[in-house]
């Protein structure tokens, strides 16, 4: 998938850009058993899923690997 069909499948508007997360989650990562290298992902996944959360694009299409 490229930038413009996942923009199309999410229905992106401009005003759902802003995502606040709490500082706590840093030191929740720090604190954590996960591996220095992973915590950038984690943090990625993290986001991802308040933003679709959010602005409730969960279950409106599913994400996959390919």
């Amino acid at each position: 998938m490229n930038f413009e069909e996942i923009e199309y499948q999410l229905q992106f508007n401009e005003k759902e850009s802003d995502v606040f997360i709490h500082n706590e989650i840093f030191e929740d990562l720090k604190k954590s058993d996960i591996r220095k290298v992973h915590i950038p992902f984690t943090y990625s996944y993290y986001y991802l899923i308040n933003w679709l959360y959010r602005n409730t694009k969960y279950g409106s299409f599913a994400i996959d690997q390919m």
